[in-house]
């Protein structure tokens, strides 16, 4: 067997599993998932039609993190491997070549004919987390980033349960599937005032707002071929998949991690361009 350990997170999740499966099918191996037996992740990915077992984190031999991926992929495993992945592998080299078999695996969705253009806005802990604040986008930088595109009607999907202004409390009362600790949180008047110059900001589109489950939301996204986002991993997974020709990822994608972070807004995908913040 092949195992993958789901750390917290749809997004994550998708790149844990399809880089789990990349390794596992060509030994015909089956595919574990190690997480807690309440975890979110495991029926969101079960809805999109994605086989694994639920499997213990003993039933492995040893582990692959993602410095070693590359090496194990290119290796292979055999049928008597017992591996657990465990990792991010959010690194578009794993994929780049593999894109079509990947697309294979998920259910085919209704693409839309119309030019309408979905933007992927995540809150959750996002509003609240100190570090990520100074170098967030705002609205402005969003709208410069609209102007690329060449579309009818504005689709926002987020995890807010509603799209209009919020007061501080009621953000303070809004349950995300992680909370942030108020030692590392900004005041939730930042918070409040963020979100809402993004309301009141794009209120000119008069925008369809879509807010049901992660699985739910991925599949919507994919029907669209006008994308935008900013490091959101299940909208990056839900363009290259979708293969949406016009998309606009955020192009620091999170300058706050320094060495650490990801390539993913680098990926040489025909129809994809970076975007950043109008003034630093």
């Amino acid at each position: 067997m092949v195992g993958v350990r789901f750390s917290n997170g749809f997004g994550n999740n998708l790149f844990q599993y399809i880089a789990a499966r990349l390794i596992a099918e060509p030994a015909s191996l089956p595919l574990g998932v190690v997480a807690r037996p309440s975890y979110y992740g495991l029926d969101e990915i079960a809805k999109l039609g994605l086989p694994f077992r639920y499997t213990p984190s003993d039933a492995f031999d040893h582990v692959v993190a993602d410095e070693d991926y590359s090496t194990a992929a290119e290796r292979g495993v055999s049928p008597d491997d017992r591996t657990l992945l465990t990792g991010y592998f959010e690194d578009y080299r794993h994929y780049l070549g593999h894109l079509d078999r990947i697309r294979s695996w998920f259910r085919p969705v209704q693409r839309r004919t119309d030019g309408d253009l979905a933007i992927h806005f995540r809150t959750g802990d996002r509003l609240f987390i100190k570090r990520e604040f100074p170098v967030k986008p705002r609205v402005d930088d969003y709208l410069a980033a609209i102007e690329r595109f060449d579309f009818d009607r504005l689709h926002v999907v987020s995890d807010l349960p509603e799209w209009r202004t919020y007061r501080e409390d009621e953000l303070r009362a809004l349950t995300f599937h992680q909370r942030v600790r108020e030692a590392n949180s900004v005041p939730a008047s930042e918070s409040a005032r963020y979100l809402n110059e993004f309301v009141e900001g794009l209120a000119r589109f008069d925008p369809i707002f879509r807010s049901t489950s992660p699985a739910a939301d991925f599949d919507y996204l994919r029907s669209f071929d006008n994308i935008l986002f900013e490091h959101g991993t299940l909208a990056w997974w839900a363009a290259v998949i979708g293969g949406a020709s016009r998309v606009g990822v955020y192009g620091p994608w999170r300058p706050w991690r320094g060495d650490a972070n990801r390539n993913l807004s680098q990926v040489p995908l025909d129809g994809w361009f970076t975007w950043d913040r109008l003034a630093v």
